[in-house]
């Protein structure tokens, strides 16, 4: 099989991001939170700091496709991230601000930072192809990685400093696809239908990483609650 055959053949299966995404999910119901210490809180924006790649995706469509690449978001990631990690927090009853819309004062109060290091969910086809059908199977990627930083702001005192890493792979076998009809651009549907998906697996790493900050930031206000769970797949690494 040659290689123009190949990248031709990648590049109908992973270019197909026409549509901008949201990076969002629904909150989990906040349930029956008692924070003794409800201090107000501030969210600064998470820095994007993923590396060049995972932003504009592989110059050669052979070695995949990032859909979460900027040109297929709606608005930067750092903002989406930022504002899910805002409404997270302020779904379990604490006070949030953005860091600059709010003056602080002589009341105790906490700071929230830090960076995303990775977020991406990649897609590479793993195929066989026979004389007029393609059996299509695409092995998906995922991995989101962030810090997340807490500052008691009249100490100037760090007081969480954690790196949270959510990573998965795994093959899914498609159906049989008519390759001349993908080719012609009569196949659409499926193409789309796949971009919904790695975007939904994007979204659910996402979530994973920052209900599991929210859950910590909580306990280290108020600590008789205990050690939360750690959410099944994620790797937690203190920094302090």
């Amino acid at each position: 099989m040659s290689k123009l055959f190949l990248t031709v053949l990648a590049s109908l299966f992973l270019c197909a991001c026409a549509d901008k995404y949201a990076v969002t999910y629904v909150l989990d119901p906040p349930g029956d939170l008692d924070i003794k210490n409800k201090v107000t809180v501030t969210v600064r924006d998470l820095i994007d700091r993923r590396p060049s790649q995972e932003r504009v995706g592989p110059a050669d469509p052979l070695d995949g496709a990032f859909y979460s690449e900027d040109g297929v978001l709606e608005e930067p990631l750092s903002e989406s991230m930022t504002r899910l990690l805002q409404l997270e927090l302020s779904n379990a009853g604490l006070d949030v601000f953005d860091s600059a819309n709010y003056v602080p004062g002589t009341e105790r109060s906490v700071r929230v930072a830090g960076e995303i290091y990775h977020a991406y969910v990649m897609g590479t086809p793993e195929s066989t192809v026979s004389d007029d059908n393609l059996w299509k199977r695409m092995r998906y990627t995922v991995r989101v990685a962030v810090r997340v930083d807490m500052i008691d702001t009249l100490a100037e005192k760090r007081v969480m400093a954690r790196k949270y890493e959510y990573k998965d792979s795994f093959i899914i076998r498609h159906a049989m696809q008519d390759f001349e009809a993908v080719k012609e651009g009569k196949d659409k549907n499926y193409l789309e239908a796949g971009d919904a998906y790695c975007m939904q697996l994007f979204n659910d790493a996402v979530k994973k990483v920052l209900v599991q900050a929210r859950r910590d930031i909580i306990t280290q206000m108020t600590p008789e609650m205990g050690v939360p769970p750690t959410i099944e797949g994620l790797e937690m690494t203190d920094e302090l």
